[in-house]
């Protein structure tokens, strides 16, 4: 008698994770035949000046701390320079070596003038690192800026859908209506007034970058720039915070006038509308260009708010006994 084992059940096959296997296997065919044969990427390395130029020993012999000095330059150049800077300081390392090699070592004891030469020499070498440096971080910290305050954008459209669909489901579930207006008014100036406050804090950076004669290029990148916009997210959205909830009374929100009933006199919707839609972002804009000008807001109207208080009536004065 034969026993046969059972069969084994297959995996359900989800329909789903076929087709985005087939979507992606389609996607990345046609994108490499658009754009070719992409030659891999390979790893980050930094080499040292002996290895790119060996008869830099000798030179090391006569000048020791100048051939230190240009082997950090070196350095330097390949961690933050571009391709075409760091061909131009090797072709100058280069002329440098092949000058000093063909300089005879003196003899009696006298001062090499390799040295001096070196010195010289690689104190250009540093200058020019130094200044292409600085052109090269200034010009990736506003192309960060750039993407970000696109990025900015995009994020915040997709919120503002994301916050009209949560709302709506809310409403539902509450029984009540779809996205009402003040809803619908406060959704509004919160992604304007964020988005201002992004683009302020761009324009902001990009003013002080040209008033400044140099940067820090070793520490500024472009996550250095997309801080700066995400700082000028929250003081966007911290002064509309204290704005609409009565906390700052410096300003009127001009939103307020538009959810009246009747409409103030002589006064139509469509004034309103676009008068609080440039209210919001010109304040946005405003708190993300200068973060100090907020903390200066709220001191002002909280000692305005004191000083419109009434003082208490004093305490009498003890009788003599």
């Amino acid at each position: 008698m034969t026993i046969e084992a059972p069969a084994t059940p297959r995996p359900k096959r989800r329909w789903w994770r076929q087709w985005w296997r087939t979507a992606r296997d389609r996607f990345g065919a046609a994108a490499r035949a658009f754009r070719g044969r992409v030659p891999e990427r390979k790893p980050f390395t930094l080499k040292r000046l002996g290895d790119e130029f060996p008869e830099i020993d000798q030179l090391g012999e006569r000048a020791p701390d100048a051939v230190d000095e240009l082997a950090t330059v070196y350095l330097r150049a390949q961690r933050f320079l571009d391709e075409r800077d760091q061909v131009m300081v090797v072709m100058m390392i280069r002329d440098l070596v092949e000058t000093c090699l063909r300089i005879q070592r003196p003899q009696g004891g006298a001062d090499d003038p390799v040295t001096g030469l070196l010195a010289k020499r690689t104190a250009a070498v540093t200058e020019f690192v130094d200044e292409q440096a600085d052109h090269t971080t200034r010009r990736h910290y506003a192309q960060g800026l750039y993407l970000g305050t696109a990025i900015s954008v995009a994020v915040l459209a997709i919120v503002g859908l994301g916050a009209v669909g949560v709302i709506n489901a809310f409403e539902s579930l509450g029984g009540g209506k779809r996205l009402s207006g003040s809803d619908y008014f406060s959704l509004r100036d919160s992604l304007v007034c964020i988005g201002g406050g992004a683009a302020g804090a761009a324009v902001s950076v990009l003013l002080r970058l040209s008033n400044i004669e140099r940067i820090d290029y070793k520490t500024i990148t472009r996550r250095t720039a997309a801080y700066r916009i995400v700082l000028g997210w929250f003081f966007a959205a911290a002064l509309l915070f204290l704005v609409k909830g009565g906390i700052v009374t410096l300003f009127t929100d001009p939103t307020s006038a538009l959810l009246q009933t009747p409409l103030p006199q002589g006064q139509s919707a469509g004034e309103l509308t676009a008068k609080s839609w440039f209210f919001w972002g010109g304040l946005g804009f405003l708190a993300g260009f200068n973060e100090r000008w907020v903390p200066n807001i709220v001191t002002r109207s909280v000692s305005k708010k004191t000083a419109s208080e009434p003082q208490g009536e004093e305490t009498p004065a003890r009788e003599n006994r």
